[in-house]
């Protein structure tokens, strides 16, 4: 059972976000602050988290920030749920950290839909990083990714080729004007 950690200062929209999540398996974790929302974080590795940014002790802000800054939460999934819906605060959110932002008021299937889909995520990356399974539609060739050189460091022959035609391209040829002329 995935564990989640709400965190809002607004009890009534803990109890929402909590029995939603819970009538869908997951299990969770409640604070109404950042401060103490970090101190469950540590203890409890809840597998995401939904915070708010607008929280006294501790605002969401600098809850995700230390999130992200801690070696056994830093990859801990983070979603704000929020009433700023100004364009700059989202991109203040993700430049923080955060893997999603959700404006309040919310509806119920799309809260469910985002944090269904940053579970897909994670678990899609868990795969390609332990099975090297690739994402759908991403390339199949044997040494994909990997950088076209021999071992001494050397650029190889197809390489080569390809620096050689980018550096300089083939001169298109000329139409023969003189002999099309000369013939008529």
């Amino acid at each position: 059972m995935k564990k989640v950690l709400v965190v809002d200062d607004d009890e009534d929209i803990v109890n929402i976000v909590s029995a939603l999540l819970q009538s869908e398996g997951y299990h969770t974790i409640t604070a109404q602050n950042g401060k103490d929302a970090f101190t469950k974080a540590t203890t409890d590795k809840p597998d995401l988290i939904i915070a708010d940014i607008m929280m006294p002790e501790m605002d969401g802000w600098e809850f995700c920030w230390r999130v992200r800054e801690d070696k056994s939460l830093g990859e801990t999934p983070f979603i704000f749920l929020t009433a700023r819906a100004d364009v700059m605060d989202q991109i203040r959110g993700s430049e923080i950290g955060a893997d999603d932002y959700i404006i309040k008021p919310f509806r119920k299937q799309e809260l469910l839909k985002r944090v269904q889909n940053t579970f897909d995520v994670i678990e899609l990356l868990r795969k390609v990083k332990t099975q090297g399974v690739q994402p759908e539609g991403a390339p199949q060739k044997k040494g994909a990714g990997k950088k076209p050189s021999s071992k001494n460091g050397k650029k190889s022959k197809p390489v080569k080729k390809a620096a050689k035609k980018i550096a300089a391209p083939k001169k298109a040829k000329a139409k023969p004007a003189r002999r099309a002329a000369a013939k008529k």
